[in-house]
């Protein structure tokens, strides 16, 4: 029998006291994979019994806040739109569907989180929308969040002086509290591309944002300086090359309206917006290939040069 296991062992080969043993083994055995079992099943019964009561008996809501400074809505305005009863269980609450609710259902709430106190408290935490873009509609204007979110019309002819004027993009069936649809194939992504390079650029003040033709984008700050981007291309480096030519505009205090060309962007040019002889604009331009791309150059001394030897010239002739 050595090299072989006793449960192996046919009971005719085992003496009495052996069959004896491995038979008190085998109930052993039974006895635990028994137990197991009981245990398992209880331990189910315990948990689903915990979670009918958790659902039916426990966590009912009995206090809902609203946490908010908005300055469109009230508390209570929020909770109405938040479809929240006390009462109702607070693990039977869909949460992201009660914020799309609340944000579908006010406008002007940009954002709505739902946060669960045990045992019986649901608090609403909301941001509010703030009107950043105005697109077209008739003789109307409608107003968009940053994030794209419609708000509403302005039922002015006049978009406020706080929103950027968005051209060259049309609505499709603009309902408030949705996120914008636009006619044009890939606008809302294009949109969102240059607002997004314009916060982190960190160059505020715009105006304008002129889609018209989208490998010739525009856009104005504060009415007085027109980037021309060019395409959509590598629009976060045309920005930055744009930032000292702006900043260098500004220290001239030009009364005249601006524009730099950044379609190239390894390279900036300013130039004067009048109607005045090419001779008489001035240029200001930024380059990658210098040492300091914040380093800007003039030709105001130029200019007045050839004027000096054209009054020159004039005199002599007389």
């Amino acid at each position: 029998m050595q090299g072989r296991k006793k449960n192996d062992i046919p009971d005719r080969q085992l003496s009495g006291t052996e069959r004896v043993i491995r038979d008190n083994e085998k109930r052993r055995r039974k006895k635990r994979r028994r137990d197991r079992m009981i245990y398992l099943i209880l331990a189910l019964f315990v948990a689903g019994t915990g979670i009918v009561l958790s659902l039916t008996v426990f966590f009912h809501i009995e206090v809902i806040n609203a946490t908010t400074d908005s300055l469109y809505y009230s508390a209570d305005e929020i909770i109405a739109a938040s479809g929240i009863k006390t009462g109702e269980n607070m693990f039977l609450q869909p949460l992201s569907k009660v914020s799309e609710k609340i944000e579908k259902t006010l406008p002007y709430i940009e954002s709505a989180k739902i946060k669960l106190s045990l045992p019986n408290k649901i608090t609403i935490l909301t941001t509010d929308a703030v009107p950043a873009l105005a697109v077209e509609a008739g003789e109307d204007f409608f107003l968009l969040s940053i994030k794209g979110k419609i708000l509403g019309t302005t039922g002015m002819t006049v978009p406020p002086d706080t929103t950027a004027i968005i051209k060259g993009l049309t609505l499709k069936e603009p309902e408030a509290g949705n996120t914008a649809e636009f006619n044009e194939e890939g606008g809302f992504e294009l949109l969102m591309q240059i607002l997004d390079s314009l916060e982190k650029n960190e160059l505020e003040g715009v105006t304008e944002i002129n889609l018209t033709d989208t490998i010739d984008i525009k856009i104005w700050l504060e009415d007085s300086i027109r980037l021309d981007i060019g395409s959509i291309n590598e629009i976060d480096k045309k920005l930055n090359f744009a930032k000292p030519v702006i900043e260098a505009e500004a220290q001239r205090k030009n009364l005249n309206p601006i524009y730099i060309d950044v379609k190239n962007p390894r390279e900036a040019h300013a130039r004067d917006i009048t109607t005045s002889e090419p001779e008489e604009e001035t240029e200001t331009t930024v380059s990658e290939t210098k040492e300091d791309s914040s380093q800007e150059k003039t030709t105001e001394s130029e200019t007045k040069a050839k004027k000096e030897e054209a009054t020159s010239e004039k005199s002599r002739s007389i």
